[in-house]
């Protein structure tokens, strides 16, 4: 038996060292994706939605919104609205009104005024306070009364032809005070009368305008303040107190039966002599204050409290000056002022 030596070779050796440490072992291979996961990359997740819902899968047909990554969003709690307040209760008085316009429908033709001295003379109520229960009322019990007093007052201050129309301008304790003065001895005109303002009605309403608006016009607020007192108490606008004035009223014929009617003019009085009377002099003076373009207000508030003035020492505090036979002639339907 013949035994074989193997003697190595350095240099071989060597050789084959460098080859084995210059060749590495090959790592394990990812294996390519398949499946759901390849199309997700390749396509993006909406295109698989898509993709599915085309293939008739079943969980994208039972949840057509179904994402492969959903988001789930908090829903907003909605408001509470508040509750709509209930309108307060109407008073007896209120509820007894509304009853009593129903039954006479000409009492909803008038001024609210006009209504409230109705009801008063008929003795429905006394400032709002009703003399007689609502059922009471309803039951018919002051319906004659109020039938007389309805004819009695259908010719009251419904309309100021002076400064113009139909109106509810008049204040209640005037209103009461021009159906008084129709029981007067010198009144020739019966039932046709009318109030005529000696400074227009539309010229007092353009006045409280400016004065409401300046600062300045205290003094003339003050005044009006005085004014309140003569009306009651009111408690009326600026632009009504000075429509009441009541050295600015006078007691005269209907509007339609002048054949002088100043329309929105002036209206002042005059002497046999033709000068103006203490009273509309004052009105006069107030007239073209208010009228400038700069109105000095104190001075205005001065005249206006002089007419005032003249007009209670003249009338021994009643409300409204009397009839005025010698200020008016004609007769009928036809009237004018001396």
């Amino acid at each position: 038996m013949t035994t074989r030596h193997f003697h190595s070779d350095p240099a071989r050796t060597k050789a084959e060292n460098s080859r084995s440490h210059a060749t590495t072992r090959p790592g394990r291979a990812t294996a390519p994706a398949t499946g759901l996961a390849a199309l997700q990359t390749g396509a993006g997740n909406a295109a698989v939605v898509q993709m599915l819902r085309q293939s008739g899968h079943a969980r994208t047909q039972e949840d057509p919104g179904i994402t492969v990554q959903r988001v789930s969003s908090k829903k907003k709690t909605p408001k509470k609205s508040k509750p709509a307040s209930e309108p307060a209760p109407k008073s007896d008085y209120e509820q007894a009104l509304d009853y009593i316009v129903q039954t006479f429908p000409s009492l909803g033709k008038l001024s609210e005024n006009a209504v409230e001295d109705i009801l008063a003379d008929a003795e429905v109520h006394t400032g709002k306070e009703l003399i007689y229960s609502l059922e009471e009322i309803r039951g018919g019990a002051c319906n004659e009364q109020i039938k007389d007093e309805i004819k009695k007052s259908q010719f009251g201050p419904q309309f100021d032809v002076t400064g113009g129309g139909s109106s509810d301008w008049a204040a209640g304790s005037v209103s009461t005070a021009h159906k008084e003065l129709r029981q007067h001895k010198d009144n020739e005109w019966g039932t046709d009368t009318s109030l005529h303002h000696k400074l227009s009605r539309s010229w007092l309403a353009e006045l409280a305008k400016k004065a409401e608006s300046d600062p300045a016009a205290k003094p003339f607020i003050e005044f009006v303040d005085e004014i309140r007192g003569d009306l009651n108490g009111s408690t009326a606008s600026v632009t009504k107190v000075l429509q009441n004035i009541p050295a600015n009223l006078e007691f005269g014929p209907l509007g339609e039966h002048r054949t002088d009617d100043p329309g929105a003019g002036f209206d002042f009085n005059r002497t046999e002599s033709g000068s103006l009377t203490p009273r509309s002099a004052h009105l006069e003076e107030a007239g073209e204050i208010g009228s400038a373009a700069a109105i000095d207000w104190k001075k205005l508030a001065d005249a206006l409290r002089k007419a005032q003035n003249t007009h209670r020492s003249t009338n021994d505090g009643a409300l409204l000056s009397p009839p005025n036979k010698a200020g008016w002639q004609g007769s009928g339907q036809k009237w004018n002022k001396r």
